[in-house]
């Protein structure tokens, strides 16, 4: 196997790794209360009492609106952890709508359910990255996560709140998809690279790739197999001139043996040594006549049949 080749198959797995695990690393954080709205309207009801004319400032850290009966229906504050936050209540005084500007800069507008379980969250990061989350119905955490920056992405996680999928747009507007099982490991990858060769990977449980597909930029297909050691084993291509070919590898990436159907009906079997060099091989001619080649060490064909014996 080309070095080439081997050197695109490995950079496509690292790459692979590197989204997920920067993707896990941007996982936006379920925050555990209800949520929402503007700020400014409630100042104005707040504070409707105050003429505009007369000068007068009112000033607090916190503003709490009730209805007629007392229930307590919105909540506007300012505190250290929070920094400035608004919050609404249904006649229940379940907390339902939250927005909130951070110390920090970062802001929030979230929504709750019925249960005054956090459903939808909507964030700003302090370096302007947004993000939007969809949490489970039970509180168990969120299922679906969306941001922005700095490559678009979508996460789809289970009951559980494990990461489960995964699409991801490249900076150079590559696609990736990666699907993660229950250990947590990418198992199923495909993408689109830069050279815009699609791919499919197929991991086993502790994440290492154990079968992959592609198409080359050629427009040829390729398939290879590694072994628990990430290591090459066998590879099967179509090449430029149409022979079907099939790798055989060691341990070390090296060939050693090679089988190929050629496009005009020839077909071939070769044995290499440990410096991939050809030290015995047979033909078959498409008009079906056979031919054995063997070669010494220094190269040199030492045996060819049906001719015989080579003399040195």
């Amino acid at each position: 196997m080309s070095d080439t080749h081997e050197n695109c198959l490995r950079a496509r797995l690292e790459r692979l790794e590197r989204e997920y695990d920067c993707l896990k690393r941007r996982a936006v954080r379920a925050k555990q209360v209800a949520v929402l709205l503007v700020a400014g309207s409630l100042s104005v009801l707040l504070c409707g009492n105050v003429s505009p004319d007369n000068g007068k400032l009112v000033e607090a850290q916190q503003f709490v609106l009730r209805d007629g009966e007392g229930r307590l229906g919105g909540r506007f504050e300012m505190n250290e952890k929070d920094g400035a936050s608004l919050r609404l209540y249904d006649r229940g005084e379940r907390s339902r709508l939250w927005l909130r500007v951070k110390p920090t800069g970062e802001a929030d507008v979230a929504l709750a359910d019925q249960n005054a379980r956090l459903r939808f969250l909507v964030s700003m990061s302090d370096d302007n990255s947004a993000k939007l989350t969809f949490l489970a119905p039970d509180g168990t955490g969120p299922r679906l996560r969306i941001s922005s920056e700095p490559e678009p992405k979508i996460v789809f996680s289970d009951k559980e709140g494990k990461d489960r999928l995964f699409l991801v747009l490249s900076a150079e507007g590559d696609p990736t998809m990666g699907f993660v099982g229950k250990s947590g490991k990418v198992q199923v990858g495909l993408d689109v690279n830069k050279d815009g060769e699609p791919g499919l990977s197929l991991a086993g449980k502790d994440g290492k790739c154990r079968l992959m597909i592609m198409v080359n930029e050629k427009s040829l297909p390729q398939l290879t197999e590694f072994d628990q050691d990430s290591k090459v084993r066998l590879g099967l291509s179509i090449n430029m001139d149409g022979a079907a070919v099939l790798n055989l590898m060691d341990n070390e990436d090296r060939i050693r043996l090679q089988s190929a159907v050629h496009a005009d009906g020839a077909s071939t079997l070769t044995q290499l040594d440990k410096d991939e060099k050809i030290r015995i091989q047979s033909t078959l001619q498409p008009d079906g006549a056979p031919s054995l080649t063997l070669w010494g060490k220094d190269g040199a064909a030492v045996f060819r049949a049906p001719t015989g014996a080579v003399s040195p």
